[in-house]
């Protein structure tokens, strides 16, 4: 979401969690995959069963989403280098 807000837009409404993972754009499709899985998990948690994620399901989000933040960083250095965070 910090790449289309720094940018000036705004997702609202339902199904704004598709929209903003889909403009991320193609090189982030991995990445919206695993979301897309863990949502559906966490939805069969909620509503269906327990024990759904095991922890190698939390490992890899875990590391899919260190791997997604460094590249948020680094294209809020590219492009909005002032809402970087301070070191």
């Amino acid at each position: 979401m910090i790449p289309l807000v720094a940018s000036g837009f705004r997702s609202r409404g339902a199904g704004h969690h598709v929209t903003v993972v889909a403009a991320l754009g193609p090189a982030e499709d991995d990445f919206a995959r695993a979301l897309d899985r863990c949502r559906a998990k966490r939805n069969e948690a909620l509503y269906d069963s327990i024990n759904v994620a095991t922890e190698k399901d939390v490992l890899r989000l875990i590391e899919a989403t260190k791997q997604f933040e460094a590249r948020v960083l680094a294209w809020l250095a590219e492009h909005h280098p002032d809402l970087l965070p301070e070191p």
